[in-house]
């Protein structure tokens, strides 16, 4: 028995009703390219709100939403985020698992809300921050190690 693309999706957020940013019930499923923005992957549904311009992409072959629908500034932010954290498990040093529990700890929101889609951007600010300083720390860390360390005498 196979499963739709749908039924592979993880983290499944309800399709949006009203809009995540405003409240506004204008929203929309369209094409990305329809409303003239540019198209970066294959796949370009998005929800779109028609009072405050917020919209979320869609999980690709689905009409499932990657996250909360945020405006130009909070998507900003995102993008900044994903950038910063995404260093985290990309090589430095910690799993993918650990990552997010780290992020919904520095945050302190509940785990299943551990996704920079779902993320304010103020929280987005927040993390980027975080994350400079843990790879701050990270990164120092052995050179106070070897402070405290003993000398040997010769």
């Amino acid at each position: 028995m196979t499963s739709s693309v749908a039924d592979r999706v993880a983290h499944r957020l309800p399709r949006p009703i009203k809009c995540d940013n405003c409240g506004g019930p204008r929203v929309h499923l369209q094409k990305r390219s329809f409303i003239g923005l540019r198209v970066t992957k294959k796949w370009d549904l998005i929800w779109h709100c028609l009072d405050c311009l917020a919209l979320v992409g869609c999980h690709e072959g689905t009409d499932i939403p990657l996250g909360l629908m945020a405006d130009a500034p909070t998507r900003g932010a995102r993008f900044e985020a994903h950038g910063a954290f995404d260093r985290l498990w990309r090589g430095g040093g910690l799993s993918r698992a650990e990552a997010y529990a780290w992020m919904a700890r520095t945050l302190m929101i509940p785990p299943e809300h551990a996704h920079i889609g779902m993320l304010s951007q103020r929280q987005c600010e927040t993390l980027v921050a975080a994350v400079k300083d843990f790879q701050y720390t990270k990164r120092h860390a052995r050179h106070w190690k070897q402070g405290t360390r003993k000398r040997r005498r010769k």
